[in-house]
């Protein structure tokens, strides 16, 4: 049979076989897509479609098993395998995709010949709680039902599900399994398949080859295929009647790597140290070094002039502005809002809010008053920082808010010591965009902060000699990390406008006149000014993050910078206190990721563990996708005011803690321990 057109002879057995015909148009409505195994190259990659084989033996003991279940016979062997190879499939498949169909030739015929139909699909569907002696039960129906009704030839079933076939890639299935005792290879010759078992039962062995398209599979990955078919079935066959989901295909050593080898160690830090503690000790260590520039109106200096700042003068400022908000009502835990454009008197008032032991709440100035006032109500806060610049937007959320002026309190020494507050408290509460919804609340203490900090500290050098770009909105929660990252260690922190920023041109001249070693930018940002193509020599640490990076943005970074330039891909969720892995892209190793969609996020930062499981909660095996979740000290304990949607992106445990599911699309555990680290 070729697979180019239908012959006479199978255009009339497809026009005279009625009751074949309608068997499969009812078997394959609602054909789903081609299941296979994922793809370690891309289908369009332009490589030739080659076929390759490696050799599969079952165990002996495996072996003795599938023939006490078989009673050594053949044709249930058979349906033994395939079910096997369909649980497997399942355990490779993300998604809630649980249809599969894979490819059988018919039974060897006695008469060698130009038969109507070789080749036929085998449908079969998973439920939740499918036992594999259910499975099986389904498969042996499906194989005997597909041989009874083998007389409609497989091109007028494309025809059916208007499937045309194309070049070399078979439509309708990616992979074909066979038993020679009862199968013949021959009749596949004719299907371009991407992955073939072929099966041998002799009297003490199950053995054969797999044979697979080298242009879409690497070996090692059909090696771990192997290995995980056959642990399938060690795993099935002694508890049929328990269901396939809770089958686990993953051996020690690969959940060993998985869990402790792709994640890097959790490593110390002082829990106990608040943002504000860590502040005070680099004021200690430099009182005279200049922590912040920028433009602002400040008292003895011109409108508009540049104001430079002290680790002294501003420690000095933001505690003024802590007692005022002390006096005001502001409270240990109590939540404040701040609205203010990009200014000194910003970050100012970031750091009185915390030093006052209160929260920061930031305000977009930009968006409509109701969405802010949603906020300021959704967090009961009665106090609004804002600033000279924003008051008018300030005034807009309406007369039940009090506003405070940053510039009010920042000379007025405070007749009270600051209060004393526990790592436990609330920091900041960033909210999401609403863009699915209400906006969500996120709240972060200063213990969550903590781990990701003292690893910048560790593991990126930042330090004193260093000048850094707060070039991230106050509102996105990447900023803190910029702010704080750097004015607790010595760094300046330079302000620029708006208007500069978003500006390709005055951003870069900002960059290169004030000699900006720090840069943290989306790569959307980036772009822009990787398009003007003009080398940032002064940058020494080169932050990108936010949004997927891809290999053509991250080779013409390493173009656009000084060889001694660092470049990191940073990732993570506002809910798992947002940076949760990084990878630092080396220029040997850049070439590796031309080949990938994105620049892979890296490994976990502080005490993260990432992890990808598949629909069952089970870890998934490596190049697997899955649900991204994250765990550690870094996760959030939800959302405000939200128990529901909580619940939904959670995986809490009674006593506190729990892990984060990022890329979801099922529900999670409602248990899952703090600390496993684990990531694929």
């Amino acid at each position: 049979m070729r697979h180019g057109s239908v012959s006479t002879k199978q255009a009339i057995a497809a026009a005279q076989n009625i009751k074949e015909r309608e068997y499969w148009q009812t078997k394959m409505a609602g054909v789903p897509g081609k299941s296979h195994f994922s793809y370690d190259f891309n289908e369009t990659s332009g490589r030739p479609h080659q076929m390759e084989s490696m050799q599969i033996k079952f165990p002996d003991e495996l072996f003795n098993k599938l023939m006490h279940l078989s009673n050594h016979y053949d044709y249930t062997l058979y349906m033994i395998l395939v079910s096997g190879l369909i649980v497997l499939l399942d355990k490779y498949t993300y998604g809630g995709n649980r249809d599969f169909i894979v490819g059988a030739p018919i039974y060897k015929q006695e008469v060698e010949g130009d038969f109507i139909n070789t080749v036929l699909p085998l449908r079969n569907h998973l439920e939740n709680r499918t036992t594999f002696k259910e499975l099986l039960l389904q498969v042996k129906d499906t194989v005997l039902e597909a041989n009874k009704y083998q007389n409609f030839p497989i091109q007028s079933i494309l025809e059916l599900l208007d499937m045309p076939l194309s070049g070399e890639e078979f439509p309708l299935f990616d992979i074909a399994i066979l038993l020679e005792n009862i199968h013949n290879r021959e009749y596949l010759r004719d299907i371009p398949l991407n992955m073939i078992f072929t099966l041998q039962r002799t009297g003490t062995t199950l053995e054969g080859t797999v044979e697979y398209n080298a242009a879409l599979y690497r070996q090692s990955t059909l090696e771990r295929i192997a290995t995980h078919f056959i642990r399938v079935l060690a795993e099935a066959l002694p508890g049929i009647d328990a269901p396939v989901s809770g089958l686990d295909i993953l051996s020690e050593q690969e959940k060993h790597r998985l869990l402790v080898e792709f994640n890097r160690p959790a490593g110390g830090y002082p829990a106990d140290k608040t943002i504000t503690y860590l502040f005070a000790e680099q004021v200690e260590r430099t009182p005279n070094r200049i922590a912040l520039v920028g433009m602002a109106d400040k008292p003895g200096t011109r409108p508009g002039g540049e104001l430079q700042l002290t680790f002294r003068e501003l420690a000095e400022f933001t505690g003024n502005l802590a007692g005022h908000l002390g006096s005001r009502g502001g409270r240990p835990g109590h939540m404040v809002g701040i609205l203010a454009e990009r200014s000194p008197e910003m970050i100012i008032g970031i750091i009185g809010i915390l030093k006052a032991g209160c929260a920061y709440v930031p305000l977009n100035p930009k968006t409509p008053p109701s969405r802010n006032r949603y906020v300021l109500e959704d967090c009961n806060i009665k106090l609004v920082l804002t600033t000279a610049g924003s008051r008018e937007f300030a005034a807009a959320l309406g007369d039940e808010f009090e506003l405070i002026l940053v510039s009010d309190g920042m000379g007025i020494p405070g007749s009270k010591p600051l209060p004393q507050v526990s790592a436990d408290t609330q920091a900041y509460v960033i909210y999401t965009s609403g863009s699915t919804g209400k906006p969500k609340g996120v709240s972060i203490t200063h213990a969550n902060f903590s781990p990701l900090i003292h690893w910048g500290y560790e593991h990126l050098g930042i330090g004193e000699e260093d000048r850094a770009l707060q070039d991230l909105s106050y509102y996105f929660d990447w900023s803190v990390w910029e702010i704080f990252l750097c004015l607790t260690r010595g760094t300046s922190l330079y302000m620029a406008s708006e208007e500069i920023l978003f500006d390709p041109a005055a951003h870069i001249d900002f960059i290169d006149i004030n000699q900006i070693t720090v840069l943290h930018i989306t790569p959307t940002q980036w772009s822009y000014l990787v398009n003007r193509e003009h080398r940032l020599k002064s940058l020494k640490y080169l932050c990108i993050g936010a949004e997927k990076l891809t290999y053509d943005l991250a080779k013409r970074s390493l173009t656009l910078v000084n060889e001694t330039c660092r470049l990191f891909n940073m990732y993570g969720p506002t809910e798992a206190t947002i940076i949760s892995a990084v990878l630092e892209i080396q220029r040997d190793k850049c070439e590796d990721y031309r080949q990938l969609s994105s620049v892979p996020i890296g490994l976990p930062t502080g005490n993260s563990g990432l992890y990808i499981l598949n629909k069952y909660m089970k870890l998934c095996p490596v190049n697997i996708p899955g649900e991204l979740y994250i765990s550690g000290d870094g996760v959030a304990a939800g959302y405000i005011n939200n128990p529901e949607m909580t619940r939904e992106h959670f995986c809490l445990r009674q006593g506190g803690g729990g892990g984060l599911c990022v890329e979801q699309t099922r529900h999670p555990p409602k248990k899952k321990k703090k600390k496993i680290k684990i990531k694929n």
